[in-house]
């Protein structure tokens, strides 16, 4: 688990391949106590997820 509050980063990584078949990674950089990055490998769509999340931490910011 990861709270929204202590992402700093979500980034959406593909290769070649995975594009074609609309996959990819969502690497979500983690400033908690444990700190460094949770990689979500070969999930379809990673954009949308990434989206979501960035409009949540935008809310839970304001």
């Amino acid at each position: 688990n990861v709270p929204l509050r202590t992402i700093q980063d979500i980034t959406v990584s593909a290769s070649v391949p995975q594009r074609m078949l609309g996959f990819g990674n969502l690497i979500i950089e983690n400033a908690g106590e444990t700190g460094g990055k949770i990689v979500l490998k070969n999930i379809n769509t990673p954009k949308k997820y990434a989206d979501v999340l960035l409009k949540q931490m935008r809310r839970l910011s304001k």
